[in-house]
């Protein structure tokens, strides 16, 4: 276009010079007519090009950073495989046959084309654990467990950033393994049944003492008998029991093997068994073979579940096995055994040490046990209130950090709603650890402003701030499995437990908190959850009350939640103003200076401590209370917080309810049950979520009878329900049309009959009683002002309970309602609580249950 403007432009002064009769005024003005085309003409190619050269700059820019990331990467991949193949050692001199194994590191692996399995080398000293992830990334793996869930103490390295070894090749997250590598653990589909047959040199013979069964579905002892006749299929066996030999399949018998014969992994063999009035020999599946860690002793499985070590001599081989036999066990203990032969050698185990506390199933019921033995793969937990102990396996799901585990795998499936999504970090270039006295110079770069982070998930603001999140496991093949959660300072230490953040942050005096860390290995910091469709597109129904921003999503139609006018604190109406004491002078105050860590010497801390002997067993619970500000348990007496009055800091250990929402919470419509809450980012157990906050009435006739949202703060009544001698403060009138929410405070006392005459019961003074004549249980209200908290809906197995806390007045009658995570709750997942509605309370009244859960009650009144 330009040529043929300036040829145009040319052409223009061509027919004017050779017209004779045309003025010179007039070929000046050609002239300059022409110079204004030409002229307009460059100015345009030139912003043309100007703007052409900055995309292409551009452009340029980009390629160089995507080069640049490319070259880390691939720098990145070489050291790794450099490691790998120090670490990694495969022998390829082996028959084909035989098993694969790895000397110094090596690892266990079922072979489908062998029946024996070489004994494992001990363990390599190189150094204690292997990198298994990139910072922050959760996984599936196993971990240690104490009462509160924290990992214990690890070897120290004389190297406080020492590089961690590549990970064991297979494990679930991520893969790290080099492409070569000949081991890798076989799937359901490709798992052979290692199938035991009697050996050559020992044929079975006529007259053989042998011990078998006729009923081979029942988990009973086989019976001792003697062989009649021999064949290749069957075995005609005679019982001392039974008047004629009969004929049983060399599935159901059983005879003893010769010495240095070795069973393998998944051999099916009988074990004798000794314990009570029991004696005999019970099927069993062995789990490990003899080796150094476990004293030369086979690891068995029996039948039923029960797990323990056998010496060889005890032990008889089954004559022919395949994986028949597993249609005939226990639906749960058929798929411990699947999982746990398709997962071997990499066994998940839970890490336990004498003295450690764990959550463990006893006869259908969660109970808090204490380790007081560990043999190898093998427990023993005491539960002393129960006056019982049992030798449990470290891999079972009866441990209650295994069986989260087993559970995450199945909530992460198939989110209902949406995907997960990974965040990202920015990248950044960290220093290796150099020995020096830590102080706050080593975070002066990384400084934590509070308002730049209203959007970011709490548990990655330490990411965004120089710190490092790793997960590791132990290279020893006996413990392979035991995840580990690392966080490593800014100048490069390697902290292990939520004790050594805390001090590490005082000695930087850090504004950081404790509750942005979590040593939990299956929460994933990085995991967020996006909804597949929302045709509401509500950015904060709090308008910006609170700090972090709660959205709200309709994937069914663009109707947004009820109008209710949003509040951060609850409302005293007339009537609770009147008679509830809000003076500070009464509050009781600390002057800690330790971040309130000192139970002993915290005042706060030991209102909550002591209060606990008005419960009905009149005990102290020393462990009541907040751990490094996570919530283990309820604690149905109250929780005291610090306070305006005290002196310590923001960052104390006993201030959590009174701050602003730290979780990343989303108000969603569900299919069934309206409007509901769920979490957009992995949350751990006994972490705070919100509170529940409305209008707060004196009795029912101030506040009404719209009840949709009524919540009665009764902790007085609940506490005291559990008493002997307890008798209501309220009339029997009023119990009538009285709704208890108690959430996950426990079944109501009901008192014994005295059909004999017997002296009655002296009555129990109620609480209530003493704050005046006429008092009623205050009614908090949320149907036309609260926050998020009324959207929480009801189940019949909830992840969440109510836990009554005391910030800025010390009334009994006026507790702060919060919620808190009873267990793990992976992001996407929606929030509940249980109501404890009372069916039948309000007659001519019914409310369904649509929780949807496998224990689901169907109705809530």
């Amino acid at each position: 276009l330009l040529q043929e403007i300036i040829i145009m432009a040319e052409n223009i002064t061509v027919s004017s010079d050779s017209e004779d009769d045309t003025s010179t005024e007039e070929n000046i003005k050609i002239k300059e007519q022409r110079n204004l085309v030409v002229s307009s003409v460059v100015s345009m190619a030139e912003d043309s090009l100007a703007r052409r050269l900055t995309d292409v700059r551009n452009e340029v820019e980009k390629s160089q950073d995507m080069l640049d990331k490319s070259a880390r990467l691939v720098e990145e991949m070489m050291r790794e495989l450099d490691r790998l193949q120090q670490a990694v050692t495969i022998h390829d001199d082996q028959p084909s046959d035989d098993l694969d194994s790895e000397s110094e590191e090596s690892v266990q692996q079922i072979s489908s084309s062998s029946d024996q399995e070489q004994p494992v080398p001990p363990p390599s000293t190189n150094g204690p654990y292997q990198q298994l992830s990139s910072p922050a990334v959760g996984n599936n793996g196993l971990l240690n467990s104490s009462y509160e869930e924290q990992l214990p103490a690890v070897p120290n390295s004389s190297h406080e950033e020492e590089q961690l070894p590549p990970a064991a090749p297979d494990l679930p997250q991520p893969a790290l393994h080099s492409s070569d590598h000949k081991l890798s653990p076989v799937s359901n589909s490709q798992f052979v049944w290692p199938c035991s047959k009697i050996p050559n040199q020992q044929k079975l013979q006529v007259g053989e003492a042998v011990h078998a069964t006729t009923s081979p579905s029942l988990p009973s002892p086989w019976q001792p008998a003697t062989l009649s006749s021999v064949h290749p299929v069957k075995c005609e066996v005679l019982f001392s029991f039974l008047p004629q030999p009969v004929f049983l399949p060399l599935s159901q018998i059983a005879c003893s093997f010769p010495s240095g014969t070795v069973l393998s992994v998944g051999s099916r063999c009988l074990a004798f068994y000794k314990g009570g009035d029991e004696e005999g020999f019970y099927p069993v599946v062995v789990g490990e073979m003899p080796k150094n860690e476990n004293g030369g002793r086979y690891l068995v499985f029996y039948d039923d579940g029960y797990a323990s070590y056998h010496q060889p001599e005890d032990l008889r081989q089954v004559c022919k096995s395949t994986g028949e036999f597993l249609q005939e066990l226990e639906p749960a203990h058929k798929q411990f055994i699947e999982r746990y032969l398709t997962e071997y050698p990499w066994r998940k185990m839970v890490k336990l040490a004498v003295g450690d506390k764990i959550t463990t199933e006893l006869h259908g019921i969660w109970i808090l046990g204490e380790v007081t033995e560990v043999d190898a793969s093998l427990v023993e937990i005491t539960f002393k209130d129960q006056g019982a102990s049992e030798w449990i396996y470290r891999g079972s799901a009866r441990l209650q950090p295994l069986f989260k585990l087993l559970q995450m795998k199945t909530v992460f499936k198939s989110p209902p709603e949406g995907h997960l999504v990974q965040k990202t970090l920015p990248d950044a270039d960290y220093l290796p650890y150099q020995v020096h006295d830590c102080s706050p110079s080593c975070v002066s770069q990384f400084p934590y402003m509070p308002n730049l982070h209203k959007t970011s998930s709490p548990l990655t603001i330490p990411l965004h701030l120089g710190w490092r999140r790793e997960v590791a496991t132990h290279k020893d093949s006996e413990v392979v499995g035991n995840w580990t959660v690392f966080y490593i300072t800014p100048c490069g230490r390697r902290l292990r437990n939520m004790k050594e953040v805390h001090t590490m942050l005082t000695t930087y005096n850090s504004n950081l908190t404790v509750d942005l860390f979590v040593f939990d290995c299956w929460v994933n910091v990085l995991n967020e959850f996006k909804a597949t469709q929302d045709l509401l597109e509500m950015a904060d129904i709090s308008h910006g009350a609170e700090r972090m921003a709660i959205p709200a999503c309709n994937q069914y139609s663009s109707s947004p939640p009820p109008f209710m006018e949003y509040s951060t604190a609850p409302h005293p109406q007339p009537g609770v103003q009147t008679i509830s004491d809000t003076d500070s002078g009464f509050l009781v105050g600390c002057d800690c200076t330790d971040d309130c860590q000192d139970k002993d010497k915290c005042s706060c801390r030991q209102l909550t401590i002591q209060a606990t002997s008005c419960d009905w067993e009149g005990r102290v619970n020393t462990h009541a209370g907040y751990s490094f500000r996570r919530l283990p348990d309820v604690v149905l007496t109250g929780i005291y917080e610090c306070n305006q009055t005290c002196a310590c800091s923001t960052t104390c250990l006993n201030r959590v309810v009174q701050l602003s929402i730290r979780a990343r919470l989303q108000v969603f419509k569900t299919e069934a049950k309206g409007w509901g809450i769920r979490t957009l980012v992995d949350l751990p157990q006994g972490a705070f979520v919100c509170t529940y906050v409305g209008r707060v009435f004196a009795s029912e006739q101030e506040a009404g009878f719209e009840d949709a949202y009524f919540a009665d703060m009764d902790m007085i009544e609940v506490v005291e329900r559990r008493k002997e001698g307890y008798e209501s403060d309220v009339s029997d009138e009023e119990e009538e049309d009285e709704l208890f929410m108690e959430g996950e405070l426990g079944p109501d006392h009901v008192p014994t009959n005295n059909n004999n005459g017997e002296k009655e019961r002296e009555k129990f003074q109620g609480t209530r009683q003493l704050f005046g004549p006429g008092q009623e249980i205050f009614i908090m209200d949320a149907m036309t002002k609260g926050n998020i908290g009324r959207y929480f809906n009801h189940s019949c197995s909830p992840n969440t309970f109510v836990q009554n806390v005391f910030v800025s007045r010390h009334d009994l009658r006026f507790p702060t309602m919060a919620f808190f995570t009873m267990k793990f709750v992976p992001a996407g997942t929606e929030l509940s609580w249980d109501y404890s509605y009372k069916v039948g309370a309000l007659p001519g009244k019914q409310i369904d249950c649509h929780c949807g859960e496998e224990n689901c009650r169907k109705r809530l009144l």
